[in-house]
């Protein structure tokens, strides 16, 4: 039996596709093994998000090769996209597929008698991409699947290079999502996680266009479902629909990931990023009137080219204001190919990790403060993983709060959603207790 093993960096797609992938090869006889034992195929899902992540991928393409020479290598992912001659070079390098037809390549190359493939499969994008259908598969990897529902992005925010790697939006049809939704509540999971490239445009590239509300509506109705989480949401694209729609129903998570990246009105322009901090503070001020204690997490980028002192501290001073539960903070990383590149002057690395240390702290205290909002009252808890030494079980509540309680046993599949006692917060870890019932 031949021994593979894969290795994924960057985002939930890639995580989501990496799982299809090594599901079918496990159907096709291959033992799936860890990545850093010695195997005859080793794949490679690369991410370019930023420089740090491109050398990622580079560095366990070299690392794969050292572990064995004679094995075969595939590349995929957004970096092969992105670098897909300058990959085929690398030593061991058999094919670089990229972000596209995957599932067109799995079918030639596990066939016992497959047809000979160039090595470099990366071609340009069409206008009219169609959204590819990955072969699922009928038990997930997490306590909380995830299922791919969208793919591309139309926004070309003036920082990113994933448009260019991931090409035009395009929509998976309902009925493949619902199905496949279906499956995992059948086979016990309580919570499926919604992911894409530009989740929140699902639907629109229709004929006839449909919305994320829309989709929603026909997945709370599964029934053994019992929570459905977004995994992030763009700020223009939270309408009143949705926000009415999450307040009626405790089958959607409370917690939106809302992405802010400044809180600066010029860097947002200089962002391409389509809206103002004015907008996005009524948004939050929306979203909390009609669903209270709801969590509201963000990403924020530092040290964005002529981003000021002075911008800076608008962005702290902002972030604070809003008061989000959890703040992910990222420095600004030129991609080439982006027009961020082209704008001066760029911010030097001694300044941007002075930022980043600063908003760091910041979110560490308001999630803090969040997760202390909390104490004394009762919590919806997935719960996750257990620890036999300790004998706590581990999981997250609606809100994405890390919770901790007492347990005594092991955990079915799918884990169990439970009602916990918020009891402290220790170290950004909420302990509770089990309810007991009357």
């Amino acid at each position: 039996m031949k021994k593979a093993a894969i290795f994924t960096l960057g985002c939930k797609v890639n995580q989501y596709e990496s799982d299809s992938i090594a599901e079918q090869m496990k159907v096709a006889g291959y033992d799936l093994g860890p990545w850093n034992k010695q195997a005859d195929l080793y794949i490679v899902h690369t991410c370019a998000v930023t420089a740090q992540a491109a050398a990622k991928s580079r560095q366990q393409i070299n690392a794969a090769h050292r572990r064995n020479p004679e094995a075969e290598i595939i590349v995929m992912g957004c970096y092969a996209q992105m670098e897909s001659t300058k990959l085929a070079q690398f030593p061991g390098v058999k094919y670089v597929v990229g972000t596209m037809e995957r599932q067109e390549f799995l079918d030639n190359l596990l066939l016992v008698e497959g047809e000979e493939l160039d090595s470099n499969l990366v071609r340009p994008f069409a206008d009219n991409e169609e959204f590819e259908e990955m072969k699922g598969f009928e038990v997930a990897n997490y306590t909380r699947p995830m299922i791919k529902i969208q793919e591309g992005c139309n926004n070309f925010c003036s920082y990113c290079i994933i448009p260019y790697l991931r090409g035009p939006e395009r929509s998976r049809e309902a009925a493949n999502i619902v199905a496949e939704a279906q499956r995992y509540a059948e086979a016990g999971y309580k919570e499926l996680v919604l992911t894409g490239i530009h989740l929140s445009a699902w639907g629109q590239d229709f004929q006839e266009k449909k919305n994320l509300a829309y989709l929603l509506k026909l997945l709370i109705k599964i029934p053994k479902l019992e929570r459905v989480r977004l995994s992030s949401v763009e700020p223009t694209d939270l309408d009143a629909e949705l926000i009415e729609l999450m307040a009626s129903t405790d089958k959607i998570c409370r917690h939106l990931h809302i992405p802010l990246q400044s809180g600066c009105d010029s860097v947002l322009k200089n962002m391409n990023r389509r809206y103002d901090t004015a907008y996005y503070r009524q948004l939050v001020k929306n979203i909390r009137s009609s669903i209270p204690d709801i969590a509201i997490s963000t990403d924020v980028i530092v040290g964005f080219p002529q981003e000021s002192q002075e911008d800076a501290e608008s962005t702290y001073e902002f972030c604070a204001e809003l008061e989000f539960s959890r703040m992910h903070v990222f420095r600004f990383s030129a991609r080439a190919g982006t027009k961020a590149v082209t704008l001066k002057p760029q911010v030097v690395k001694e300044e941007k990790e002075k930022r980043s240390r600063q908003l760091r702290q910041l979110g560490n205290e308001m999630a803090l403060d969040f997760a202390q909002g909390f104490l004394g009252r009762n919590l919806s808890v997935l719960l996750e993983s257990y620890d036999p030494k300790k004998q706590e079980a581990e999981g997250y509540s609606s809100e994405y709060l890390r919770v901790r309680v007492p347990w005594q046993s092991d955990l079915p599949i799918g884990g169990l959603l439970l009602d916990l006692k918020a009891e402290s917060v220790e170290e950004g870890i909420v302990r509770a207790s089990r309810i007991e019932k009357e």
